[in-house]
């Protein structure tokens, strides 16, 4: 008896879903998932296994006064902490600008960094350095968000992963261990970066905002993923306090509500 197209992609997706639930499993996969925060094939895993067999996500929308460490991720450092420079000047001398909370999609240009893709760069919130490691944010909320996503969109390319998790990443101790966990495991390979697709964000004092972004694997891919990024204001720019665990507290969404939806791609 000949099996009929529909069968044939039911048997395909069992057999993929099957896969992703092994894949899961695998204490190895899990490991390299620490420092490529979501690359195409691990985000896939993720997804698949947890929202594509229709497995409960956890709770992807916490309240605006939840607590930033929920679901893992980096502990807040708070203002002043020891290593943070909260007074510090701009690097680049960007003016601070308008303090108010983004909402919506922003305008914004692209500056085109990889073979193939690009970050954003958003007028009064930088990055105000372009050559390079794009870097350099106003000291503003919109400031931290727009770093958060420079940050998101270099390392989940793995383009130049070791200068860039030294030049966007909070100079302490978690960074250091990442560094050894990106040298011990990292082949040098890249990879297209992530699209954000939106995102959320509490501040927490004029130095320390914690963003959530959601991210897919591509533009028309309605399978989300949520990254919770500490932003703190460090020696005169906004960089990304790195976790002290292996969670960069990242949960599957079924939607994107409860964020504001921005597409950077």
């Amino acid at each position: 008896m000949t099996m009929s197209r529909k069968e044939s992609e039911q048997g395909t997706q069992a057999a993929e879903r099957q896969s992703f639930g092994e894949l899961m499993q695998s204490k190895t996969f899990v490991a390299a998932l620490v420092f490529v925060l979501g690359l195409a094939a691990g985000l896939a895993w993720i997804i698949g296994d947890r929202v594509i067999n229709g497995r409960p996500a956890a709770d992807a929308s916490p309240s605006a006064t939840s607590s930033p460490t929920a679901g893992g991720g980096a502990t807040p450092t708070g203002a002043g902490s020891a290593g943070v420079g909260g007074d510090a000047p701009s690097v680049c001398s960007m003016e601070a600008g308008d303090q108010t909370l983004p909402s919506g999609a922003l305008e914004f240009r692209t500056i085109q960094v990889g073979g193939s893709w690009g970050v954003p760069e958003v007028a009064g919130a930088g990055p105000g350095i372009t050559t390079g490691i794009t870097r350099c944010f106003a000291h503003s909320p919109t400031g931290a968000l727009v770093s958060s996503v420079n940050f998101m969109r270099w390392f989940s390319s793995q383009e130049r992963l070791l200068e860039v998790t030294r030049t966007l990443v909070v100079d302490d101790s978690n960074r250091q261990r990442l560094l050894n966990q990106i040298d011990a495991g990292w082949d040098g390979s890249t990879t297209q970066p992530q699209t954000i697709r939106g995102y959320r964000l509490e501040v927490h004092s004029p130095n320390e905002v914690l963003v959530t972004l959601v991210t897919s694997l591509n533009p028309n891919d309605d399978r989300f993923v949520s990254w919770r990024l500490v932003m703190v204001w460090s020696d005169g720019d906004w960089k990304v306090q790195s976790p002290s665990s292996d969670s960069w507290g990242q949960e599957p969404l079924e939607s994107l509500s409860g964020f504001s939806t921005w597409t950077v791609k």
